[in-house]
């Protein structure tokens, strides 16, 4: 169901692999200037590893979110926080309108709930602040999907998310330079990084494809 997905963030881990390997041979050279492009590629690097998680984690959910709707299932089928999702529309509007609408929206929002209705799903609705992603993100997914097991797993080392998340927000957004943050990483340190990241997408998405599979996201399992 998300082989699309997976083989897409494949590329972009491979992507990452080219980068590191490259780091690796200009990490074997003395010269200068090689130096200088060495400590920039090693800054790039985190971006582009950024770049795989926030793939497989955006794409996993709208998938997610594409099969459910074709179960034709009504709202109180699903799960709880799930419904904060499925019903974001009618969230919105309750929202979004004035004193005068206020009791017609709340109204409309019960009315969709309790609908025996299939529920129409807006699969680019992401359950979370729209900060880039890290822990909490990937916590607040894990919540309102009600998605198995942990976000990230305990073997993990979950202190590099953080890390790479802040130093792709800081290069991108040219509070440093990539070479001043690529100065303070041995190939070794990216390597580890690199693996964690590899790691965490493979449990992202083959997370939301169990999830999908067992229909784990009902009140009641249905098969």
């Amino acid at each position: 169901m998300f082989s699309d997905i997976s083989s897409e963030s494949t590329e972009r881990i491979k992507q990452s692999t080219l980068l590191l390997g490259q780091i690796r041979l200009l990490d074997e050279e003395s010269d200068n200037a090689v130096n200088e492009l060495l400590k920039t590629q090693k800054g790039m690097f985190f971006i582009s590893i950024y770049a795989s998680l926030e793939y497989s984690i955006v794409n996993s959910c709208s998938k997610f979110l594409s099969l459910i709707e074709r179960d034709g299932f009504f709202p109180m089928k699903f799960k709880n926080n799930l419904l904060c999702i499925l019903l974001d529309p009618e969230f919105n509007s309750v929202i979004g309108c004035g004193k005068k609408k206020v009791w017609e929206k709340k109204g409309g929002l019960i009315e969709r709930l309790f609908s025996e209705e299939p529920v129409q799903i807006d699969n680019t609705v992401f359950p979370s602040d729209g900060i880039n992603i890290g822990k909490k993100q990937l916590e607040d997914v894990w919540t309102f999907m009600h998605l198995p097991g942990e976000p990230i797993p305990a073997e993990e080392n979950e202190w590099y998310l953080k890390e790479i998340k802040e130093h792709r927000n800081a290069i991108a957004h040219g509070r440093v330079t990539a070479a001043d943050v690529g100065k303070r990483y041995t190939y070794g340190d990216l390597e580890k990084r690199h693996n964690f990241i590899s790691a965490l997408c493979g449990h992202v998405i083959s997370s939301f494809e169990t999830h999908a599979r067992d229909h784990s996201y009902l009140r009641e399992t249905e098969h």
